[in-house]
């Protein structure tokens, strides 16, 4: 399996918390969200992507091309770790990012 090592060096299940998946919409708010921080052309080629079929396939070509691509990458990983702290604070628990 792809975790298979994680998951071998984790002692014990007990505190395991399970999370909801981030829902597709979610995702694709995060993409909006991100369109809004680039230029206007760039912008509108964003937001084009996400309106026709297959905007996730599309969004990802076209940003991952440009030069917003580690501008992107950098917010994803941003709005992915608030959205992991949310749902970690509805259970309860705290989140702490180890080095």
């Amino acid at each position: 399996e792809m975790y298979q090592d994680d998951m071998d060096e984790i002692d014990s299940w007990e505190n395991l918390v399970e999370l909801r998946e981030m829902t597709s919409r979610e995702a694709f708010q995060i993409m909006e969200e991100f369109a809004y921080k680039v230029d206007e052309d760039f912008h509108r080629d964003l937001m084009d992507a996400l309106e026709k079929r297959k905007p996730f396939t599309n969004f990802r070509e076209l940003v991952e091309t440009s030069d917003y691509s580690e501008d992107w990458f950098d917010f994803r990983l941003e709005r992915y770790m608030d959205y992991v702290k949310n749902e970690l604070r509805k259970e309860d628990l705290e989140f702490e990012l180890e080095n």
